[in-house]
């Protein structure tokens, strides 16, 4: 088969790809996320144990320390609106050696499956992971391919956070319950089902929308660890804020403008072959939850504070920074591409180790939405890999940039160079002009047969 008919199949697949999805993404937003936040029961060879990690009796100093930092990144119109700290129920997930394919979840309590994960675990290793949805649907549940992949690469065990979700909820609440997450696991209550996890066991996951929250998680983490000597208030007293292992994510989100040439460049393969996402097109229906009221240019912020580091984490000053842990991307050849080179390329160029795998003709989110094409269980691989390999074997991992061709049935690889300005004064006077033309989505003002 040749480059061109091995680019035309996998283009075919994703048209089959948007004809099954278009129904369900332009479904109204409601609906999306009541479809998609049901918990179900686990079934094959996977444990699955949920808990509720507790805010902090009193969360003030740490709800100051945050709103600091939050300011601290946002010199310009950029609005953080009030905030609070909230309970998070979470999943455990790890690989079940004893099971079978679709084996029913076991009949006994959290306790006892949290306590069976336990002896079937091989590593210490624990990659904290925010799901993707647009910021506005998903769940633990939604991903569980992939982190019993992740588990299953790495012989450790995945934690999950049920999030909360737009429009609801706005920035910066999803990374306030990682942040809760990620405290916890260092620092557990009594009353807590594991024990302290080393922060040199942590890698931050996550994929689409989640990408983009757990890359604002570190960077969140690193800016109060150099401004605020590394310490926060948490459970009674003063604690480390330290970084993670490592870092990993598929198909990041990272510049809510779309103002990358990627999003014009790469619409041929994508399935989103749009200027903006769906829950923006002027045929998308309304619901109770969107448009919110008063209307606002995005469903996760309002338009000024589009341009906040944490939300369109590409600008985010971290990148520059010293000492960042490993970082490892993967996208298809996707509307997102760009942006997550870009970031990804500040980062390398500061000295961070970072692995960037791009594969051609495929479209955002792949592994996820088309779980067995060789293509996806290859970047499961090299994504479990990785955190296996920064946590075991931190100073062994090299940077590498590759594309991995249609046709590439050995998954060589050939090295990746995409045309992409690391200017940064650009870069905000183009995502500048985006946010400047956004109007607030008020509601459908045509119709289409979809």
């Amino acid at each position: 088969m040749t480059r061109k008919e091995a680019e035309r199949r996998l283009q075919d697949m994703t048209k089959g790809l948007i004809e099954k999805m278009t129904p369900v993404l332009f479904a109204p937003v409601s609906m999306q996320q009541f479809a998609t936040t049901k918990d179900t029961q686990a079934r094959g060879p996977m444990w699955v144990s949920r808990t509720v990690f507790s805010k902090p009796k009193d969360p003030t100093e740490l709800k100051a320390v945050v709103r600091e930092a939050l300011g601290d990144l946002a010199p310009g119109r950029e609005r953080v609106g009030d905030f609070s700290i909230d309970d998070v129920k979470v999943q455990w997930t790890s690989f079940k050696p004893s099971s079978r394919a679709k084996e029913p979840e076991p009949s006994i309590s959290e306790q006892e499956k949290y306590g069976g994960m336990m002896q079937d675990i091989t590593t210490d290793i624990v990659a904290l992971y925010a799901h993707g949805g647009f910021y506005y649907s998903g769940s633990p549940a939604s991903v569980r391919g992939i982190t019993l992949a992740l588990a299953q690469e790495t012989g450790g065990r995945c934690l999950v956070p049920e999030y909360r979700l737009s429009p609801q909820n706005t920035f910066p609440a999803a990374i306030i319950d990682l942040l809760l997450a990620y405290l916890t696991l260092l620092y557990p209550s009594e009353s807590s089902m594991h024990a302290a996890v080393s922060p040199q066991n942590i890698v931050f996951a996550g994929d689409s929308s989640g990408g983009n929250l757990v890359l604002s998680l570190l960077a969140l983490v690193q800016h109060i660890r150099d401004h605020n000597n590394g310490r926060v208030p948490f459970g009674g007293k003063m604690v480390d804020l330290p970084l993670p292992a490592g870092i990993a994510t598929l198909s990041p989100h990272c510049d809510h403008t779309n103002s990358f040439d990627s999003h014009r460049r790469n619409k041929p393969y994508d399935i989103f072959n749009l200027d903006l996402l769906p829950h923006l097109q002027p045929y998308f229906p309304a619901c109770d939850l969107w448009p919110t009221s008063p209307p606002r240019e995005d469903i996760y912020c309002d338009g000024p504070t589009l341009l906040h580091p944490l939300v369109s984490v590409s600008t985010a000053p971290s990148w520059s920074a010293a000492n960042m842990p490993p970082m490892f991307f993967a996208c298809g050849q996707e509307n997102l591409e760009d942006e997550a080179y870009y970031l990804s390329q500040r980062a390398a160029k500061a000295g961070t180790i970072v692995q960037f795998l791009q594969y051609d003709a495929l479209p955002h989110n792949f592994a996820l939405f088309i779980p067995r094409l060789p293509q996806s269980l290859h970047v499961l691989s090299r994504f479990g890999s990785f955190c296996r390999e920064v946590v075991k074997y931190p100073g062994g991992l090299e940077s590498e940039r590759k594309r991995y061709p249609a046709d590439d049935a050995k998954f060589l690889g050939e090295p990746l160079d995409l045309p992409v300005s690391l200017d940064e004064g650009d870069r905000k006077r183009q995502m500048q002009e985006k946010v400047a033309k956004r109007k607030p989505w008020t509601g459908p003002v045509e119709t289409a047969n979809l």
